[in-house]
Formats: structure tokens, sequence, C-alpha cells
């Protein structure tokens, strides 16, 4: 499936050549780009001109405007799919092969829209004061990307898009928005009164003509530049598409596609007691991530889970019955399309606490296709959204492929300061061949001590490669858990019994527990060592690389995380810096 993206530019040099860059560089290949300058007067043509040879068509001549110039790139594009960019923004890594997935596995979907993400420079970010927690920075240096702004938890509804959309100026993002060739066919032109909603316009008449189906991941981002026109006209945006959607409401169009109020869904219903549904929500399941939520500091986990979500991960959680009884009753909006597996043995007679049996999570997994990509992880564990998972971690789990991600220590959703610890490990990707030769008489439990060794020797017996994420796009909140010594030696001792019998038989002579605790506290850093250094790396992955580090050096890894995960601080620096050579 081809995909055309339609550029509008007119002197948009300054950010023009990144635009351009985030389509060029999509994994996707079957793509057209299309770019309609409108006689710009600034760098733009040098800037086109260096990317002529990624161009199906281009051309510069004075237009009526930014939708006049869409409309006439939409009518000359020749994809499948299609959609438009301005100049000023991005399509996230990933992008283009996501939407060609999810137009083939669905085909009755002529439409549909991504979550939102705002792409702004580090100054501005700081001149608003926005919360750091919301953004990640996005190339190390300049720019910073806010996701989700709230947009996931609103009730995409009819009644939202005519009534509550224009005042609130909350609309759906054109950035991360992709149609079906012939569904613009049937509308094949703008609204050329309405200069600003244009866009607001174009979604109605879509929406006359097929349902709107939502995404849970964000496909591009908007970016925000002091004096835009999206902020500097941003109250006559609301009052066209105000008139916009007053004359949709008088003329009934919708009313009479939709007999009643929007609602969201999975299928529609030709039952006349049944409201047509309008918009769907459409979680990615490519991923399967396994955890078992915690009972208590809800909050924090929901967060963390969250951003597993917008990755398009279906995730499981493990628990009791009486455990997901209380989940559930605490309501969270970020665990309610959380699926449980109940669970009836745990590790209590072990370690008091109802931590779930490692076994019973690989029993699920072997029964899941052989290509779909299985995870496990800790649930306080925080996916960066910078990367593209599903195309990382397709790469990571190829064939005999698995990834192992190392621990880091931090206590804030906004500090990413704090070293990557070479003991231990708290997220795991691969496939179910992969767990072929589990032993499942192991009583290893998540959260216990050892399980996060015993899970990747398991793993690194069954492949070939065993990727090392550095830096690591994966962030687990700081652990203040202790087990008492003799649990952390119960388990240790089960480990060598799978690792090395010889071992084992020796430690169990070792007499007294502090002894044998010595002991073992050896074997974790002499196999941890080992473990680095039989670990594999090929070339870069997209925005964040798996590489292997060192000779197993705590010393190092902290020197090395110190110099790579300063994010915001380095950022800062980074921009400083420039300025200071800009007035040199």
């Amino acid at each position: 499936m081809k995909v055309s993206v339609i550029i509008p530019n007119r002197n948009g040099g300054g950010f023009l050549g990144e635009c351009l860059e985030s389509v060029v560089s999509q994994d996707w290949p079957q793509k057209e780009i299309i770019v309609m300058d409108g006689g710009s007067t600034d760098l733009s043509h040098h800037i086109i001109h260096d990317y002529g040879k990624y161009l199906a068509h281009w051309e510069s001549t004075p237009d009526g405007g930014p939708y006049h110039a869409v409309e006439k790139g939409l009518n000359r594009a020749s994809g499948e799919a299609l959609c438009w960019i301005n100049s000023d923004d991005v399509l996230l890594p990933g992008a283009l092969t996501e939407v060609v997935e999810i137009f083939t596995d669905n085909p009755g979907i002529l439409w549909f829209s991504g979550l939102h993400a705002t792409f702004l420079e580090l100054s501005m970010l700081r001149a608003k004061e926005y919360p750091t927690t919301d953004f990640f920075l996005a190339d190390e240096s300049r720019y910073a990307v806010q996701l989700f702004r709230n947009a996931d938890h609103i009730d995409w509804s009819l009644d939202y898009l005519l009534e509550e959309a224009p005042r609130s100026g909350y609309f759906l993002q054109q950035e991360s928005t992709f149609w079906k060739r012939e569904l613009w066919r049937s509308v094949g032109r703008f609204d050329h009164r309405y200069r600003l909603a244009g866009d607001y316009w174009l979604w109605l008449r879509f929406l006359e003509r097929a349902p709107l189906t939502l995404v849970d991941r964000p496909f591009g981002c908007f970016r925000q530049t002091p004096g835009q026109r999206s902020q500097v006209q941003g109250e006559r945006y609301r009052r066209e598409a105000r008139e916009i959607a007053a004359n949709a409401i008088a003329g009934h169009r919708l009313a009479s596609k939709y007999p009643g109020p929007g609602s969201i869904g999975n299928e529609g219903s030709s039952d006349e007691t049944q409201p047509a549904i309008l918009i769907r929500r459409m979680v990615k399941d490519r991923i399967i991530l396994a955890t078992s939520i915690a009972p208590f500091d809800i909050n924090k986990q929901a967060r963390c889970i969250r951003t597993w979500r917008m990755q398009g991960s279906r995730v499981l959680s493990f628990n009791t019955p009486d455990e997901i009884d209380r989940i559930k009753s605490e309501d969270h909006p970020d665990l309610r399309d959380l699926a449980f597996v109940p669970v009836h043995e745990t590790a209590r007679s072990v370690t008091g606490r109802d931590l779930v049996l490692l076994r019973d999570i690989i029993a699920y997994y072997q029964d899941q296709h052989p290509g779909m990509i299985l995870g496990i992880a800790k649930s306080d564990v925080v996916i960066e959204q910078h990367i593209d998972l599903l195309s990382y971690a397709r790469r990571c789990c190829d064939g005999d492929q698995c990834l192992v991600s190392p621990p880091t220590d931090w206590d804030d959703f906004g500090d990413r300061d704090g070293p990557v610890f070479l003991r231990g490990y708290d997220l795991f990707l691969f496939r179910s061949p992969h767990l072929r030769d589990f032993p499942m008489d192991a009583e290893f439990a998540i959260g216990a001590p050892w399980w996060d060794y015993f899970l990747p020797h398991t793993l690194s017996r069954a492949v070939e490669t065993v990727y090392y994420p550095r830096p690591t796009p994966f962030y687990p909140m700081r652990d203040t858990t202790e087990d008492p010594l003799s649990i952390w030696v119960h388990y240790g001792e089960q480990f060598l019994r799978h690792l090395d019998r010889g071992l084992a038989e020796r430690l169990a002579e070792t007499p007294g527990l502090g002894y044998k605790a010595e002991t073992l506290a050896t074997i974790t850093q002499q196999f941890a060592s080992y473990f680095f250094r039989s670990c594999k790396a090929r070339s870069p992955i997209e925005w964040a690389a798996p590489a292997l580090y060192g000779n197993g050096s705590h010393s190092q890894i902290e020197e090395l995380q110190n110099r790579i995960r300063q994010w915001a601080d380095r950022a800062v620096l980074a921009e400083e810096l420039l300025q200071q050579w800009a007035h040199r």
C-alpha cells in the first residue's frame, strides 16, 4: 500500500528540513511525498531541492492559502492512503508502517486518528513553565514532545465534536489523521470560506460518509512556536468551527447518518434501539506486556502502564481474585481497559506476599501466536515515547533474539538522573518459541529475589542473541522493598540448582546464612558480568540503540549513565552553547 504525504509550505524554511526528514526516514518504503509550496521567499526552495530525489512532485506557485495547497496535493496524490502535515510539523518514527498495518488489517476502516502530540522548543517549554514530567526530549538538544495532554480521556462523541470541541478548541489532530483515497474523492475539496478551520470542515464531511476510528498511539507531532497562526488566530479558528458545526446541525446531515448520539464502541449496530456508532476506539495489540499490579500505590503504577498502552501494547495483570477486585474498585482511568488474569497460587508461603509465579505467565504465553511479541515487566516501569516500541521490539526479537533491559534508579517521572545498574533486570521482550524449554517446576515469582536472573538465564539458553539496550528507553521507579536475607538465600539456592548443580550442592554444604549470602553475592556479580559479555550487539535501532557495554564494571556503568542520561540538563546546556557559538 502506497501512502501519500502532502506537505504544504510557505516560508517555512526554518522547520521544513526537519519535517521532510521525518517523512523520508519512515521505514515504510512505499511512500509518495508531495510538497506544495506557496511561492516562498526564504530558504524553502534550497531545502526542497536538497530533498528533491525523494519527492514525487513539488511546485512553488502562489496559492489561495494552505487548504488550497493541500487540496491540490491531495488531488494529485496516487497513494491508497493519504495525509498531510504542515511544514513545521513532523511524523513520529514508524508512523507510516503502522498506518498501513491498520488499513490492511481492518479493510472496513476508511479513516482514523491517533493521539495528540505537541513538539516545541525547550526555550518555549521553559518560558511557559510547563511541567517537565509531561515531556521527553526528542533529539537530546533542542526540542521536547508532549504526547498526551489528556486527549485519550476525552469522550470523543458526535456531541463532543459538534458542541464541545468548537468551544474548547480541542479537535482531532490533523498530523495524526489518515484516510483512504476513496474517502477523499467522495469529498474532493475544501470549503475555502474557512481559511483556518478547513480541517474541521473536512472531518465533518468525512463523518457523513464513514465512522472515525481512534487509535491509541500518536503518529505525528504539532509544533508549537511563538507567534504561530494557530495561537494568534485561535479564537478566529473556534469561531469558524462553531459556524461549521452550526451548519452541520441545522442541515441534519450527521443526524440522518447517525440517528443517535455518538458513542465509543467496537462495532456498529443495525438495531434501531441502539445508536449507530460514530467513533470507535481501537487499541493496537501488536505487543503483549504482562505484569502484576500491586493493590496499593495504584496511581504510580497506572501512570507507568499508561506509557505501555500509548505504545499500542495490550497489558495483562496477573493477580489473585481479591487483588483484582481491589484494583478495579479504584476505577483508575488509565487502568479501565486493562485485562486481568486471575491466579490462585502465589509465593505467599515463602515471601509472605501474593507475588505471582513466573510459570503462570509463561504457561499463558506458551499458547500465544509465535509471531506475537511478548513481554514481562514490573508494574513500575516507564517506557519512553521517543522510540517506536513496535519497530524497536520487532528488530530486537527477530528470529532467535530477545531483549533484556537493565534497571535504573530514579524517584520521579520527570527526573531521569541515576545510574544504570549492572545487576538485575526489569523488562524482557521475546516470542513464545523462546519459552519452549522453560522449567515449569520453577518457583520464582515476579518481585521476589532472583526471578530477574532466572528469566534472562532461561532466555539466553533459547536464543542466539540477547539485546541489552544502551541507553535504555525503559525506566523503573526506585524499588525500596527489601526482602529478608533468608528469602534472598532461599531463591538463590533455587537459582543455582538450575544454573549449576555442582555449585548448588557446595552452597548447601556451606554453614550459616551469612556465609551463604556472601557466596551468592559473589555469584550474582559473576553471573551478571558473564551475561553482560555474552550479549551480542548490532547496529543502532531508531532513536535508541541496543549495544553491549564494557566489562561489567559498575563504576563505568555509572559514568556512562551520567554522560548519556542527563536529558534535561544536557539539553539546556547544549542550547546555551549553541547560542554562545551563534554570537561569536
